[in-house]
């Protein structure tokens, strides 16, 4: 099951998260989102726990409890798809992605755009062939700009907030 861990301080890491949720069982991942240039946390993250069983204790368990002076946020991450459709930008977003990226590469094939979602934010992950990531990074990274500023823009209309991850 792949959890959402929202409000996370910053001096949190991948390893604090490791040992809150190791204590209800059996970790497969942890991913803190960071800025791409900065590198610092973006204050949420992704915990993947293989036994359903376990990740509802520890959602029940964490969801409010504290981690390095933060309250979390702690609840079951949901691809779009998954969630009901309240008549508004749905998955739109992460078509939008796909269909800009479509454009700029030379092999629109292999571009996947996936979509993971928590309660307020949601990161779009973009993964391009090797040889057009730089079509879609651009000079000095404004290619990748322009593409999160038309993220950013129509997920302000639908009240959230949308991250978009390239994937190498």
């Amino acid at each position: 099951m792949n959890i959402y861990v929202g409000n996370l301080s910053y001096e949190a890491t991948e390893e604090d998260l490791q040992q809150a949720f190791e204590a209800f069982g059996k970790v497969k991942s942890v991913k803190i989102i960071k800025d791409r240039y900065s590198g610092k946390s973006r204050g949420f993250g992704f915990v993947q726990m293989p036994t359903k069983a376990e990740a509802e204790s520890a959602i029940s368990n964490l969801n409010g409890k504290e981690l390095k002076e933060q309250r979390l946020t702690v609840n079951e991450a949901r691809s779009r798809s998954e969630r009901p459709r309240d008549g508004r930008m749905g998955g739109e977003m992460k078509d939008l992605i796909a269909h800009i990226a479509k454009a700029l590469v030379d092999k629109p094939e292999e571009v996947v755009v996936t979509e993971i979602e928590g309660q307020q934010t949601s990161v779009i992950e973009l993964k391009v062939a090797k040889e057009d990531l730089g079509k879609v990074i651009g000079r000095q990274g404004h290619t990748a700009q322009a593409i999160r500023t038309i993220l950013n823009a129509g997920s302000k209309k639908i009240g959230r907030r949308s991250i978009l991850e390239l994937i190498e």
